[in-house]
């Protein structure tokens, strides 16, 4: 391999490994609220409501005074 194609190797891997890491920690995120939900008797969120959490943050409109 080139070095070129080395660190383009690498820096796909690291957006790879960083969105995976992204998306589990959402997943966890969603059941450990279900599961806490449950524990107290409650219906609780979705697990996918942090997923959704970041989709609302990410498309709110920023107002500048």
């Amino acid at each position: 391999m080139t070095l070129p194609a080395t660190i383009g190797s690498i820096i796909l891997w690291t957006v790879l490994v960083s969105l995976f890491g992204l998306i589990v920690g959402l997943f966890l995120l969603g059941v450990d609220r279900k599961l806490a939900a449950h524990m107290q008797a409650r219906i609780g969120p979705p697990i996918r409501q942090p997923f959704t959490d970041i989709r609302k943050l990410l498309v709110k409109e920023n107002i500048v005074p």
